[in-house]
């Protein structure tokens, strides 16, 4: 894994402080704040839905590429962090959403079926939401192979809630099949 932090000028919060987690050049974690707005790759936010910035990334290419504009002062370098600056930066960010977590998992027990909608695809899997800023991942394998080229974005599914991601705040989704 690689940790990054930088000045996000171009992303959508625009001048978003951003710290990211990379695995072989694809982000699994990523959060960037702007005063009290949180865009976080975790989390629903209201204005810009779920967010994981995708395909392959190298920033030290990055630097490179605008190394001019970083010389002129026009835009920072993207740095390299530790792991556990990383952490502290998404630990605090845990921490502000505990009772409301909390709160899921008293809601949605183990075993417990439910109907929500595919949001989106991360490396880690199937990003389902049931609504209420309620989100929970499921295999993208097993998805793939129940429902082919017709797993897309906003389409309903049935799961079985079977665990709890603590680093993530979601729900963990097994057992996928149709929810029509």
């Amino acid at each position: 894994m690689k940790y990054y932090q930088f000045f996000d000028k171009f992303g959508r919060l625009k001048g978003a402080d951003t710290w990211a987690e990379l695995d072989r050049g694809f982000v699994l974690r990523q959060i960037s704040i702007k005063d009290q707005d949180v865009l976080a790759s975790n989390r629903y936010h209201p204005d810009y839905g779920y967010f994981l910035p995708t395909g392959y990334i190298d920033y030290a290419a990055y630097n490179q590429i605008h190394a001019a504009d970083i010389d002129a002062g026009l835009i920072k370098p993207v740095m390299k962090i530790s792991p556990e600056k990383f952490d502290a930066v998404w630990q605090k960010h845990l921490r502000n959403h505990e009772h409301e977590w909390a709160t899921v998992k008293k809601k949605h027990p183990l075993g417990t079926v439910i109907r929500g909608e595919v949001r989106a695809f991360y490396p880690q899997g199937v990003i389902i939401s049931l609504g209420e800023n309620v989100t929970g991942i499921a295999n993208y394998k097993r998805c793939r192979e129940l429902f082919g080229h017709t797993l897309i974005p906003q389409m309903p599914i049935q799961v079985t809630i079977g665990g709890f991601d603590e680093r993530m705040q979601w729900l963990i989704f097994i057992e996928p099949h149709s929810a029509a």
